[in-house]
């Protein structure tokens, strides 16, 4: 089938030939034409940075429990060989400055307040003038 289009000046009567935006062969778009891509996958991690993350990860647990073992034996150590001494307790001590006053070498402040609190069964944190209590020497 032929086709004209209209065209303006000394050409308009000349036939013009115009082609099919696409050929069907045999059912399927002619190998010239355009397909389009299918969408991209998203990438999927490979089982050697799986690994590496999870090695990675305990590693720092590892690392985290030595930390915390080191402390508690520390801190056991402290419990189990501090020398004591009895005091009593006078106005506005608290555990906290009485730890800070009897510190023991190797062990924070929190840490010789848990003592004094072992020591001496106290549930609670405050302090009664004239109570006796057992501190590191």
């Amino acid at each position: 089938m032929k086709s004209f289009a209209m065209v303006d000046g000394n050409l308009a009567l000349a036939p013009a030939a115009r082609t099919s935006a696409f050929q069907v062969i045999e059912g399927r778009l002619d190998a010239s034409e355009h397909i389009p891509a299918p969408a991209p996958r998203r990438a999927e991690p490979d089982r050697l940075h799986i690994f590496i993350a999870a090695a990675l990860i305990a590693v720092s647990l590892i690392g985290m429990i030595g930390v915390f073992q080191a402390q508690q034996a520390q801190f056991d150590a402290a419990l189990a060989h501090a020398d004591r001494l009895e005091i009593v307790v006078e106005s506005g001590d608290t555990l906290w400055s009485i730890a800070e006053d009897h510190h023991i070498d190797g062990v924070d402040t929190q840490q010789t307040v848990d003592i004094i609190r072992s020591w001496n069964d106290l549930s609670v944190i405050s302090l009664q003038p004239g109570d006796t209590i057992v501190v590191p020497a």
